[in-house]
Formats: structure tokens, sequence, C-alpha cells
């Protein structure tokens, strides 16, 4: 099981970024629990309400979870991926994701500085 998580996302309430889980091709399904504690939440694979746990069909070696932040601000996160059910039971994995001032803002800070450097 492969993990990969950015390690900085925008610290603004609703913001979205995905969760990926890439597992060896298997015979049998697999369940993936998403625990997150810190200001983020796993939603449901449609991305429309809270998640967690993953039922994974035979044959797919990929798993997106839509992650979304749940306040404005900066501050740290940690996300545990655990593998329940299937080949790779027992195993998981904890990563830390940190939650950084909005690019909205810096792309403000950036703008005057531009400004600035004409000037």
């Amino acid at each position: 099981m492969k993990v990969t998580l950015p390690d900085k996302v925008a610290g603004a309430r609703d913001a979205l970024f995905v969760l990926e889980v890439e597992f060896p091709v298997a015979s049998e399904e697999r369940v993936v629990e998403v625990d997150a504690s810190g200001p983020v939440e796993p939603l449901d694979l449609s991305g429309s309400s809270r998640g967690g746990t993953y039922r994974i069909p035979v044959g797919l070696v990929r798993l997106h979870v839509p992650m979304r932040v749940l306040v404005d601000g900066v501050g740290e996160a940690k996300v545990t991926i655990r593998c329940t059910e299937g080949p790779e039971s027992g195993t998981s994995e904890e990563l830390d994701v940190t939650l950084e001032a909005g690019a909205a803002a810096s792309g403000l800070r950036w703008g005057r500085l531009a400004g600035v450097a004409v000037a």
C-alpha cells in the first residue's frame, strides 16, 4: 500500500485536497479506513458527505479519497490510513499535513510586490 498526500494545503474552510492510496493487484476485496485528527475530514467518494470507511472491489488499484479542510487558518493535521480487510489487513500509515495561509492571500502579496518592483 502506497499512500500519497500533499504536505501542505490551503488553510481555507471547505478547501479540498485528495488522498491517494495505491494497491498491488489482488484477488479479494479490501476495506480501508481513513481517520483524521485536526481540522480536516475524509469525505465519501462523491465528495458530498463525511466518509471514512471505503470498500475496495477486486481489481481496483487506486483509491482517491476527497478530504476537506474544516476551518480557516494555519495548523497541522494527522491522517491515518488503515487496511482492515484484505491482503494488506493490519497495515497502516500516518501522515502529517500542514494547513497554510490561503493562496488568494499569498497571490495578493505577490501582486503588491510586483507593483512595487515596477514603480
